[in-house]
Protein backbone atom coordinates (compact mmCIF):
# COMPACT_ATOMS: atom_id res chain seq x y z
CA UNK A 1 0.00 0.00 0.00
CA UNK A 2 1.02 3.64 -0.72
CA UNK A 3 0.72 6.21 1.76
CA UNK A 4 0.86 9.73 0.27
CA UNK A 5 0.50 12.93 2.37
CA UNK A 6 -1.40 15.24 0.56
CA UNK A 7 -1.21 17.95 2.65
CA UNK A 8 0.91 18.29 5.54
CA UNK A 9 1.71 21.05 7.94
CA UNK A 10 2.51 21.30 11.66
CA UNK A 11 2.07 23.58 14.19
CA UNK A 12 5.57 23.66 15.12
CA UNK A 13 7.71 22.17 12.50
CA UNK A 14 11.63 20.78 13.45
CA UNK A 15 10.55 20.55 16.82
CA UNK A 16 10.27 16.80 17.61
CA UNK A 17 9.51 16.68 21.11
CA UNK A 18 6.16 19.21 20.27
CA UNK A 19 4.51 16.86 17.39
CA UNK A 20 5.70 14.23 14.75
CA UNK A 21 3.83 11.79 12.97
CA UNK A 22 4.71 8.41 12.85
CA UNK A 23 4.09 6.00 10.21
CA UNK A 24 4.11 2.22 11.06
CA UNK A 25 3.60 -0.92 8.97
CA UNK A 26 1.48 -3.91 10.90
CA UNK A 27 2.24 -2.81 14.90
CA UNK A 28 2.92 0.10 16.42
CA UNK A 29 6.47 -0.92 17.46
CA UNK A 30 9.87 0.77 16.92
CA UNK A 31 10.46 -1.91 15.05
CA UNK A 32 8.00 -1.52 12.27
CA UNK A 33 8.19 2.09 11.90
CA UNK A 34 8.60 3.24 8.49
CA UNK A 35 9.09 7.10 9.27
CA UNK A 36 8.74 9.26 11.33
CA UNK A 37 7.72 13.24 10.17
CA UNK A 38 8.69 16.40 11.97
CA UNK A 39 9.87 18.85 9.72
CA UNK A 40 8.44 20.76 6.60
CA UNK A 41 8.40 18.27 4.28
CA UNK A 42 7.10 14.42 3.60
CA UNK A 43 8.09 11.31 1.76
CA UNK A 44 5.18 8.63 -0.09
CA UNK A 45 5.62 5.45 2.07
CA UNK A 46 5.49 1.76 0.72
CA UNK A 47 4.06 -0.77 2.81
CA UNK A 48 4.38 -4.30 2.17
CA UNK A 49 1.49 -5.29 3.41
CA UNK A 50 -2.32 -4.06 3.84
CA UNK A 51 -2.39 -2.73 7.21
CA UNK A 52 -0.42 0.52 8.18
CA UNK A 53 -0.96 2.67 10.76
CA UNK A 54 -0.29 6.34 11.24
CA UNK A 55 0.29 7.77 14.96
CA UNK A 56 -0.03 11.56 15.16
CA UNK A 57 1.90 13.36 18.52
CA UNK A 58 1.06 16.59 19.60
CA UNK A 59 1.71 18.66 23.22
CA UNK A 60 0.01 22.30 24.16
CA UNK A 61 -1.25 24.46 21.34
CA UNK A 62 0.24 22.03 18.67
CA UNK A 63 -2.52 19.78 19.09
CA UNK A 64 -5.30 22.02 17.25
CA UNK A 65 -3.23 23.54 14.62
CA UNK A 66 -1.49 19.84 13.25
CA UNK A 67 -3.41 19.46 9.58
CA UNK A 68 -2.56 16.64 7.35
CA UNK A 69 -4.57 14.36 4.79
CA UNK A 70 -3.72 11.06 3.27
CA UNK A 71 -4.18 9.00 0.28
CA UNK A 72 -4.04 5.13 1.09
CA UNK A 73 -3.82 3.25 -2.31
CA UNK A 74 -3.25 -0.67 -3.12
CA UNK A 75 -0.90 -1.36 -5.58
CA UNK A 76 0.27 -4.42 -7.25
CA UNK A 77 3.92 -5.30 -8.09
CA UNK A 78 4.95 -5.74 -11.32
CA UNK A 79 7.43 -4.86 -14.14
CA UNK A 80 4.48 -4.73 -16.60
CA UNK A 81 0.81 -3.50 -16.22
CA UNK A 82 -2.42 -5.23 -17.21
CA UNK A 83 -4.70 -3.05 -19.61
CA UNK A 84 -6.07 -1.78 -16.40
CA UNK A 85 -3.81 -0.64 -14.77
CA UNK A 86 -1.22 2.59 -15.02
CA UNK A 87 2.24 1.89 -14.19
CA UNK A 88 3.90 4.17 -11.30
CA UNK A 89 7.36 3.55 -13.18
CA UNK A 90 9.03 2.13 -9.90
CA UNK A 91 7.20 -1.91 -10.59
CA UNK A 92 4.20 -1.15 -9.37
CA UNK A 93 0.91 -0.76 -10.75
CA UNK A 94 -1.92 0.96 -9.83
CA UNK A 95 -6.05 0.78 -10.78
CA UNK A 96 -5.81 2.96 -14.29
CA UNK A 97 -8.97 4.96 -13.06
CA UNK A 98 -6.53 6.69 -10.38
CA UNK A 99 -4.59 8.33 -13.35
CA UNK A 100 -5.21 12.15 -13.29
CA UNK A 101 -7.47 11.81 -10.26
CA UNK A 102 -6.12 14.95 -8.83
CA UNK A 103 -4.52 12.94 -6.08
CA UNK A 104 -1.51 11.24 -5.93
CA UNK A 105 -1.35 7.74 -5.92
CA UNK A 106 1.87 6.91 -7.04
CA UNK A 107 5.29 6.56 -5.27
CA UNK A 108 6.55 9.25 -7.13
CA UNK A 109 3.52 10.79 -7.99
CA UNK A 110 3.51 10.07 -12.13
CA UNK A 111 0.23 9.48 -12.33
CA UNK A 112 -0.57 13.53 -11.79
CA UNK A 113 2.09 14.22 -14.43
CA UNK A 114 0.57 17.27 -16.16
CA UNK A 115 2.46 15.87 -19.62
CA UNK A 116 0.42 12.45 -18.99
CA UNK A 117 -2.93 14.28 -17.81
CA UNK A 118 -5.14 15.52 -20.94
CA UNK A 119 -8.46 17.05 -20.71
CA UNK A 120 -10.16 13.57 -21.47
CA UNK A 121 -8.40 12.41 -17.49
CA UNK A 122 -10.60 15.37 -16.05
CA UNK A 123 -13.86 12.62 -15.93
CA UNK A 124 -12.01 10.87 -13.73
CA UNK A 125 -13.48 10.34 -10.13
CA UNK A 126 -11.74 9.77 -6.79
CA UNK A 127 -11.49 6.32 -6.34
CA UNK A 128 -9.94 6.30 -2.92
CA UNK A 129 -10.41 8.07 0.06
CA UNK A 130 -9.20 10.95 1.61
CA UNK A 131 -8.54 10.53 5.46
CA UNK A 132 -8.54 14.06 6.97
CA UNK A 133 -7.72 13.65 10.53
CA UNK A 134 -8.19 17.03 11.91
CA UNK A 135 -12.13 16.59 11.97
CA UNK A 136 -11.34 13.62 13.90
CA UNK A 137 -8.70 14.61 15.78
CA UNK A 138 -10.55 17.46 17.26
CA UNK A 139 -13.61 15.34 18.71
CA UNK A 140 -11.13 13.02 20.25
CA UNK A 141 -9.66 16.40 21.86
CA UNK A 142 -12.56 17.42 23.38
CA UNK A 143 -13.39 13.64 24.65
CA UNK A 144 -10.32 14.46 26.44
CA UNK A 145 -10.90 17.77 27.66
CA UNK A 146 -13.90 17.03 29.17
Amino acid sequence: MYVNFQKYELKQPNNCDVNFIDVYEETLSDDTRMAQFCGTATEPQKSDGNLVYVRYFAVGDAIRDGKFEIVYTAFRESDKCIPTEFSCDDGTCIDKSLKCNKMYNCKYRYDEDPALCTPDDSHNRPQNRIFNVKCELESLLHMIEV
